[in-house]
């Protein structure tokens, strides 16, 4: 099945980390490091598609697994990827909380008083 294993990571590279397939390339030898990798992707997959839940949980069980590695982690190549994707994920991460902060602030709102949304519309 390599084949549909190269289409999968193809997919992955156009909506995750700069360098992220060369990074996993580079990171096959090395479980702990491919499944963070995998978590932190998977997790900007559930923030592209809206479930920002499932996407704060996976980018913090991913990047859980990844910043102590590129603590350890030697200076080279993958070391310089991995930092990139660790940073890109850390700021998706941190926006995708502000989102499913707000979104709740909105929802609480709403509950509150139903008329809001009405409001907002006249405001304009």
């Amino acid at each position: 099945g390599g084949v549909s294993g190269q289409s999968s990571i193809s997919i992955l590279t156009q909506s995750t980390a700069p360098g992220y397939s060369k990074l996993y390339e580079l990171a096959k030898v090395t479980p702990g490091l491919r499944d963070g990798l995998e978590i932190c992707s998977a997790a900007r997959h559930y923030q592209l598609e809206g479930d920002l839940v499932q996407a704060v949980d996976r980018y913090t069980s991913g990047l859980g697994v990844l910043v102590p590695l590129l603590q350890k982690e030697h200076k080279g190549q993958r070391r310089d990827l991995l930092k990139e994707a660790v940073y890109y994920w850390m700021d998706q991460a941190e926006a995708a909380k502000l989102n499913l902060h707000n979104r709740n602030e909105q929802l609480q709102k709403m509950e509150a008083d139903p008329e809001v949304p009405d409001k907002n519309c006249r405001l304009q």
